[in-house]
């Protein structure tokens, strides 16, 4: 496999366009950086024999937004695969190329009808992990800006709007470590919202620690 010119196709395809007004340039593609890294991390972890398939792993991630954009496309999982398939057909052979286009054809399909291969799996959770924690904290921010949201209304978000649709996510993930990581990225967001929420009423944090120390 070329993974040299798969990473230049994939940087050409999204490093300058957002997928949604409000998102930094290029976010389609440093999200694929860092779900590749995710993926194999836990690929590591739940299958620690066999990093047979590591390079059709990264790969995947790297392209499988790469239908996610601006642009009206439509299944962007479907729509992604079918373009993994036409621009990536002289990077790798014919059978790596048939791994990387089934992650990218099923990374979305968390219905659980369906039982997965571990690699992909992995994809899966990985996805997923990447858009909580620190990344998910920036979102709110970026979001509030763009839509003229207040202070208030990004910490409803944060502390009650989001829980609730995390808890689907948390549903959705497919290994036990991943719902691990999962819960220590909630509880760091819950953290830093309930410590912004005390600061915006102009409430000093540690302030009788702080005081000890003088």
């Amino acid at each position: 496999m070329n993974k040299e010119k798969i990473a230049a196709i994939a940087a050409d395809l999204m490093k300058e366009r957002r997928s949604h007004p409000h998102k930094e340039v290029g976010n389609k593609y440093y999200h694929g950086q860092r779900v590749a890294k995710i993926a194999l991390t836990l690929r590591k972890i739940v299958l620690p024999e066999d990093d047979s398939r590591d390079d059709i792993l990264t790969a995947a991630a790297w392209m499988h937004d790469c239908a996610n954009g601006e642009q009206n496309y439509g299944d962007h999982a479907a729509n992604g695969a079918r373009i993994c398939r036409e621009l990536l057909a002289d990077c790798c052979t014919p059978e790596e190329l048939d791994g990387i286009c089934h992650i990218v054809a099923h990374h979305d399909d968390r219905s659980h009808t369906v039982e997965y291969d571990t690699w992909l799996k992995c994809h899966q959770d990985a996805d997923h992990l990447d858009h909580f924690g620190s990344y998910d904290v920036m979102m709110a921010f970026l979001e509030c800006n763009a839509n003229g949201r207040t202070i208030g209304d990004m910490l409803k978000w944060m502390l009650h709007d989001r829980p609730a649709q995390m808890e689907k996510v948390k549903s959705q993930l497919n290994f036990e470590i991943s719902r691990k990581i999962y819960e220590e990225k909630i509880a760091f967001m819950t953290e830093f919202a309930l410590r912004y929420r005390a600061e915006t009423e102009g409430e000093i944090i540690g302030l009788d620690e702080i005081l000890g120390k003088q």
